[in-house]
């Protein structure tokens, strides 16, 4: 067993028990997209590095374990043909072996979730350029996806100090210090972000998030509002805000941010989210029936709605569900 693997079983534990601990929290089908969503497109331009570097660049990258589970939504006969993006990139790939195309192939994996794959083109595009900002921001991303920031921190630094005027790179090593709890050093690297790029809402969102992290709701929403200007389509901006009106306790205007979102079913969904959270059951019991009606063979949401049915009780328990046909 590789000592990912042996990373991977023990931390499933752990794992249960958080996610145990916030079963009456905010649903994270509103927090899955907001301290990682909006990174932009991987950028392969090197910028000139920095004549410093960065305090454990030393550590050889041969150290670090290598992912080896494969999350595949498909068999691996099919998912290189069954996906075009990933299937135009291995192309690409087999036309030209440099290492924009290595990174492009591990991005399209990291995108699939198929983290071992992804690790090794980033390994190949190392081989070709071991100063390359963009390889190692994507490895730093692959680790972190997978659960285990901590084991791509270096990277993360190792990309910001080859490419720092990158606003992407920033944005990368914000999000892995956020991930291991270093949030002031976090939110200088989000500050950084909107320096260089006045148009990264993305940053503005991430910055939100952090202040929602830190129970400034006050200060989330201020900063929310900003990512929203900034990038009006960014549905983690509006997700974001949602989550800071709604802590704040100001679930009408959480509401308007969440039909603002692009899938009706999905805001409704998290709409009885926020109302299972604030203890409004017969409120979520609607919405969770909303999004069940906008869509018919949405399981989550049919499973919420019962579970809002029981907390509220028979008296108050309205939708009836029989005989649709469409779950169990």
């Amino acid at each position: 067993m590789t000592t990912f693997n042996r990373v991977i079983r023990g931390s499933v534990v752990v794992l249960a028990l958080l996610l145990g601990g916030c079963a009456t929290s905010v649903h994270p089908q509103l927090g899955s997209l907001l301290v990682r969503q909006g990174e932009p497109s991987m950028s392969f331009d090197d910028p000139a590095s920095a004549t410093k570097q960065p305090a454990d660049s030393n550590r050889p990258a041969a150290q670090l374990p290598k992912p080896s589970i494969v999350q595949r939504t498909s068999s691996p006969a099919t998912i290189e043909k069954s996906d075009g993006r990933l299937k135009q990139a291995l192309d690409a790939l087999q036309l030209h072996k440099t290492v924009p195309n290595y990174l492009e192939v591990a991005a399209q994996y990291r995108r699939l979730r198929i983290m071992d794959e992804a690790f090794e083109n980033v390994e190949a595009a190392l081989a070709l350029d071991k100063r390359s900002a963009s390889a190692y921001e994507l490895r730093a991303q692959t680790w972190r996806d997978s659960g285990f920031a901590s084991l791509g921190l270096g990277d993360a630094h190792r990309a910001v100090f080859l490419a720092p005027r990158s606003a992407s790179a920033h944005n990368t090593l914000g999000t892995m210090l956020q991930a291991v709890g270093h949030h002031q050093a976090a939110r200088s690297e989000y500050l950084d972000v909107v320096n260089l790029d006045a148009s990264a809402g993305y940053a503005w969102s991430n910055l939100c998030f952090l202040s929602l992290r830190e129970g400034d709701h006050e200060r989330a929403i201020e900063e929310c509002k900003i990512a929203v200007q900034t990038s009006p389509a960014l549905a983690a901006a509006r997700n974001n805000m949602a989550l800071s009106y709604a802590t704040a306790g100001k679930l009408a205007e959480a509401r308007e941010e969440l039909y603002a979102i692009a899938d009706p079913a999905e805001a409704a969904f998290n709409l009885g989210m926020l109302y299972l959270a604030a203890g409004d059951y017969q409120l979520a019991e609607e919405a969770f029936s909303l999004a069940v009606n906008l869509r018919p063979r949405f399981a989550a949401a049919e499973t919420r709605r019962r579970q809002a049915a029981r907390l509220s009780g028979p008296a108050v328990s309205s939708y009836d569900n029989t005989d649709d046909g469409d779950r169990p």
